[in-house]
């Protein structure tokens, strides 16, 4: 198998396309940590182990051989193969660890809360299907898929200025907006976005938003769409983008992947064309070249982490789980990569964590303690 086919086979999976047989090779957790000086795992060695599993995949034979890296304990569950882990040339049972996982903790689902213009709340994850209120002449609806969707209607009330709603994500949770103007909005964990109910009349359509959120904005050259965060502003005429400004990141992550935007901040502007990414951090911009898809794997379902410290792999999963993150003792300098479903529970990542032999963990209710 060569390189490009591999590489193909990774993007039909993470654009949704990719077959059963696609699937079953890649729908797992391929987990890595690189050091210096530490042996790598060469090109061919990852070849000569992708054919091998391809072949047994299309005739369901046993696997006999992978040569793995051998400083890297590389967990791969292979659901075509009965769900078995291939690690460090042996087969493994993937039954978990009964001494670090007593407890267990579920993934986040579609979990939100509204706030109206008058400041009364409506927990969207309780709501029944159906019309929650109706302002500034703009029906507002939660549908049967649990989206929440505003219907200009055509009544208008007189009003200087249009009613906004707040809609908040907790840790755990996550939903999908339609605003009035026809853009959609998707929210992540710990993330909320402020929005006028009504663009008519307005000569932007300005939303401010804290945390993470992907947008797909209608497209209108006369009322640009403008998203604020702490530190800067986003704006766009009608395109699709990712923003991931969580105070606890240390950067605001700006990801195109249509169209084009303007970030301002500190009144430095830039703009970023489909696949960078503008990365700002303490009012400097630095533009660079992404994989888009790493940038909204969340919103498709899974984690994609990319040479990611275990600080950052836990915050994510800290939002995701609603958990609580204690280290004890020195952290390991080790950079992970991997690619796994957001609705496995918790224990099934910290496993594989666990399996590169350089972290332990143990779950108390919702915390959760990393440890060497």
């Amino acid at each position: 198998m060569q390189e490009k086919e591999i590489n193909e086979i990774i993007h039909k999976y993470k654009n949704g396309i990719a077959s059963e047989e696609e699937k079953a090779l890649l729908e797992s957790w391929y987990l890595q940590y690189q050091e210096p000086g530490e042996f790598k795992y060469e090109l061919q060695d990852r070849l000569e182990d992708a054919e091998e599993l391809w072949e047994c995949l299309q005739h369901q034979k046993p696997i006999h051989h992978l040569t793995l890296w051998p400083k890297i304990v590389a967990a791969m569950l292979i659901i075509a193969l009965s769900s078995i882990f291939l690690l460090k040339k042996k087969i493994i049972s993937p039954t978990l660890s009964k001494q670090t996982v007593q407890q267990d903790i579920l993934p986040g689902g579609n979990k939100a809360v509204l706030t109206l213009a008058d400041g009364t709340q409506v927990s969207l994850t309780d709501a029944k299907n159906g019309e929650i209120a109706d302002q500034s002449g703009v029906q507002l609806d939660k549908a049967a898929d649990g989206q929440l969707v505003y219907i200009n209607t055509g009544d208008k009330k007189s009003s200087q200025t249009p009613d906004s709603n707040t809609i908040a994500t907790p840790k755990g949770g996550q939903f999908q907006i339609h605003l009035p103007d026809g853009s959609r909005v998707w929210l992540n964990a710990t993330s909320s976005l402020k929005y006028p109910v009504c663009f008519v009349g307005a000569k932007e359509r300005k939303v401010e938003l804290k945390g993470e959120a992907y947008f797909e904005v209608a497209k209108d050259k006369t009322k640009p769409f403008i998203v604020k965060t702490e530190s800067q502003e986003v704006k766009v005429l009608g395109t699709h983008f990712n923003i991931n400004a969580y105070a606890n990141e240390g950067s605001v992550k700006t990801t195109l992947l249509e169209g084009s935007v303007q970030v301002t901040s500190n009144h430095i502007t830039e703009q970023i064309m489909p696949g960078q990414q503008a990365i700002l951090i303490n009012n400097h911009f630095n533009i660079i070249s992404v994989d888009t898809q790493e940038a909204i794997a969340w919103k498709k379902g899974n984690f994609d982490f990319d040479n990611a410290d275990i600080k950052t792999v836990m915050r994510q999963l800290s939002r995701w789980y609603d958990v609580q993150i204690i280290y004890e003792g020195e952290l390991p300098k080790s950079h992970y990569s991997g690619f796994l479903p957001r609705n496995n529970n918790i224990s099934v990542i910290l496993n594989m964590l666990k399996k590169t032999g350089k972290i332990n963990f143990k779950i108390d209710k919702n915390t959760v303690t990393i440890y060497k």
